[in-house]
C-alpha cells in the first residue's frame, strides 16, 4: 500500500480549530525533527580525547575534528523535503504573516543543512557564509565593550602584592587588543530596571514550584520532584524529569528534542541559586516551548527563525533578575572567543591562536579566585580547549577567521533583552508566548498580526 503523502488531509487535520496554522500540524512536527545544525557537530568521544591530548601536549598545532553524525545522503533528503514543504505552504496558506513566518524558518533550516554540507566538504568559505546567515556576526561594539571592561578590571591587579595574580593580570593585559574603534556606549541596566523586571517576573512565576520546607540545600531527588511537579502543573504529560550520570554544569537543564528535564545525580544546590536556574530552564525554555505548542501559531513551539538570540537573552535576563543584581551581561567568554577568531581586532585567528588567548583569560580568573599560577594555568588549558571546541565546531580549525558563531546569542541576546526591559518593560508580559526574539522586528510584526486578527474575529462575532 502506498504511504500517504505528508500533505494529505489525514496528516493535516488538527483538533484545535482556532490555530492559524492548524492545517500544518504534521509539517510542524516534521520541521521539529530536523534538529538545529549544532546537534550534528559532536564527535566520537575517544577520538576527540586523543585530539585534545595531542593538542595540549603540542604534538599537533590544531585539532582535526570528526563529524560522524553528518550523513550527506540524509541531509540532501531532508533539505529536499523542507523545500517541498515551503513551496506547498507558500502556495496554500492565505495569511501573509503565517506564510512569511514559515518561509523564514524553513530558509533557516535549509541554510543549516547547507552549512553542514560545507563542513563535510571542507569548504570553509561557504561554511562561514551560512553560519553568519543563521546566527550573525559578533558586534564590534559589544566586543569593544567587553575588552574595555576586562582592561578596567585588570588595572586593579597589575600592582598586586600577589605576584601570581600580578603576572596573570599582566599577561592578559598585554594580550588585549589595542586601538579598537570607539564603540557605541553600552551600559548595565540600572537598579530600578532590574527591580522592575524582577517584579514582573516574580508575578509570572510566583507559583512556578514549591520549595521543600526547611531545606538549606537541594539534592538531585529534590530537584527531580520539583521538575516533575512543574511538568504536572503544566499538563505536559509527554515530558518527564530524569536523573543523569555526570553533568558538572547546571542543576537542571531542558532537552527539547527528548522532552526531558535532566538533573545530574551528584548535583546539590542552594534554594536561592535553584530559583534562578528553575526560572531560566523551566520558566523560559520549557514554558516557551509548551505555550508555543498551544498558541494560535504553533510554529512558536519550535521557534520562529533565528529565535535563539531572544531565547537565551530572555532566559539569562530572567535568571539575573531573580538575583536582583548583576555585574556584567551574560556570555562574555563565548563572545570573546568568537570575536577573536573572526578577527574583530584586525587579526583573524585559528584554533591554536584563539586557545592561547583564552588560556590567559581563564588563568587570570582562576588566580584571582585563589589558585596558584601553575594550578590555574593547568585548569585554564581545559577551559580554553572546551570553549574553542564550541567556537570552531564545524570548521577545519586551521583557517583563521572561520568559526561557528552561534554562541554570540548569549551575550548579544542578553544585552538586547535588558534594553527592551528598560525601554518597553511591558514586552516582558509576552516573553512566554513561544520561542521568538523580542528584539527582532519581524517577530514582533508576526505577534502583532496575531493580535490584530484576534481583535478582528472578536469584532465579527459580536
Amino acid at each position: 500500500m502506498e504511504k500517504p503523502s505528508i500533505f494529505s488531509q489525514s496528516y493535516l487535520e488538527r483538533r484545535d480549530p482556532k490555530a492559524y496554522d492548524k492545517q500544518w500540524r504534521h509539517l510542524i512536527n516534521l520541521c521539529r525533527s530536523y534538529n538545529d545544525p549544532f546537534t550534528y557537530l559532536g564527535g566520537e568521544e575517544k577520538y576527540r580525547k586523543q585530539q585534545k591530548d595531542d593538542f595540549l601536549s603540542g604534538k599537533i598545532e590544531n585539532p582535526v575534528l570528526d563529524y560522524p553524525d553528518i550523513n550527506i545522503e540524509d541531509i540532501d533528503r531532508r533539505e529536499k523535503k523542507l523545500l517541498e514543504i515551503k513551496e506547498y505552504i507558500l502556495k496554500k496558506e492565505k495569511r501573509e504573516f503565517v506564510r512569511q513566518a514559515y518561509k523564514w524558518r524553513i530558509n533557516e533550516l535549509v541554510a543549516g543543512f547547507r552549512m553542514l554540507k560545507a563542513t563535510a566538504s571542507g569548504n570553509m568559505k561557504r561554511f562561514q557564509r551560512y553560519t553568519e546567515y543563521i546566527y550573525g556576526n559578533p558586534s564590534r561594539d559589544i566586543f569593544s565593550y567587553s575588552v574595555e571592561k576586562i582592561r578596567a578590571n585588570l588595572e586593579n591587579y597589575l600592582d598586586s602584592d600577589n605576584l601570581d595574580l600580578q603576572s596573570a593580570a599582566q599577561n592578559l593585559f598585554d594580550a588585549l587588543p589595542k586601538d579598537l574603534p570607539e564603540a557605541k556606549v553600552i551600559h548595565l541596566p540600572g537598579q530600578d530596571v532590574i527591580s522592575n523586571a524582577k517584579k514582573i517576573i516574580d508575578e509570572e512565576f510566583s507559583n512556578l514550584f514549591e520549595m521543600p520546607s526547611e531545606k538549606k540545600e537541594l539534592d538531585a531527588e529534590d530537584i527531580c520532584l520539583i521538575a516533575s511537579q512543574i511538568i504536572k502543573d503544566k499538563k505536559a504529560f509527554d515530558w518527564k524529569a530524569i536523573l543523569i550520570d555526570g553533568g558538572s554544569g547546571s542543576s537542571l537543564s531542558v532537552d527539547q528534542e527528548r522532552k526531558q528535564f535532566k538533573i545530574p545525580k551528584a548535583k546539590t544546590v542552594s534554594p536561592s541559586e535553584f530559583t534562578g536556574t528553575a526560572r531560566h530552564e523551566a520558566g523560559r525554555h520549557f514554558f516557551r516551548r509548551i505555550e508555543g505548542d498551544r498558541s494560535r501559531l504553533r510554529l512558536l513551539g519550535i521557534g520562529l527563525d533565528r529565535y535563539d538570540r531572544g531565547e537565551e537573552g530572555v532566559a539569562t535576563a530572567t535568571e539575573q533578575a531573580a538575583e536582583e543584581r548583576m555585574d556584567d551581561f551574560a556570555g562574555l567568554a563565548s563572545h570573546l572567543a568568537i570575536s577573536l577568531a573572526i578577527g574583530l581586532d584586525g587579526k583573524p585567528r585559528n584554533f591554536r591562536d584563539t586557545y592561547e588567548w583564552m588560556k590567559k583569560y581563564f588563568t587570570f580568573l582562576k588566580v584571582k579566585n585563589g589558585k596558584s599560577f601553575s594550578s590555574a594555568e593547568t585548569e585554564a588549558r581545559s577551559n580554553a580547549w572546551a570553549i574553542c571546541i564550541r567556537t570552531f565546531r564545524g570548521t577545519n580549525c586551521s583557517t583563521p577567521g572561520v568559526c561557528f558563531t552561534k554562541d554570540i546569542v548569549y551575550r548579544e541576546g542578553n544585552i538586547e533583552t535588558w534594553g527592551i526591559l528598560e525601554e518597553n518593560p511591558e514586552e516582558a508580559h509576552r516573553f512566554s508566548v513561544g520561542k521568538y526574539d523580542p528584539a527582532n522586528m519581524r517577530h514582533l510584526w508576526i505577534l502583532d498580526q496575531m493580535a490584530i486578527e484576534d481583535q478582528d474575529l472578536e469584532y465579527l462575532e459580536k
